[in-house]
């Protein structure tokens, strides 16, 4: 449903962008918060393996989940928790709710087709707002 995918990625923006990237930031590994929170991220879609899902599937969502941690995490850095929030849930609503309930099967060409698609518009907007911020904070600073 949309109201669970909706929940879905508020909780784990809320774990893994707010609860790890702002506490890793307050240690001596700040500067690698947004790559250690990728990494949770995508170990967390291991899980499955626990339950005896094939080991191949769960290798590639862990390995694309980090990188959509990656791109989540400079979402965080650049627009806060309402951006990464708006990506999570696209992604999971064009993958769950759209096109495996569809029919389409997972892992297919076009499943993998659709999820670039949503990743290069997901970073071009990520980019887009991470230079926004570093401009506007270049400009502010120019002001004093």
């Amino acid at each position: 449903t949309i109201a669970g995918t909706l929940a879905t990625a508020l909780a784990e923006e809320a774990i893994f962008r707010l609860g790890f990237i702002e506490t890793i930031r307050k240690t001596s590994l700040s500067k690698w918060r947004v790559p250690l929170s990728a990494l949770i991220f995508g170990a967390s879609h291991l899980a499955p393996l626990f339950g005896g899902a094939a080991i191949l599937p769960c290798l590639m969502q862990a390995g694309y989940t980090f990188l959509l941690g990656l791109l989540l995490g400079v979402g965080y850095e650049a627009g806060g928790l309402g951006v990464t929030v708006f990506i999570h849930f696209l992604f999971n609503f064009l993958q769950d709710d759209l096109y495996v309930s569809s029919g389409g099967g997972n892992w297919d060409k076009n499943f993998i087709i659709a999820n670039l698609i949503c990743a290069i518009l997901a970073g071009i907007c990520c980019v887009f707002l991470f230079f926004f911020k570093v401009f506007k904070g270049d400009r502010s600073e120019a002001k004093n």
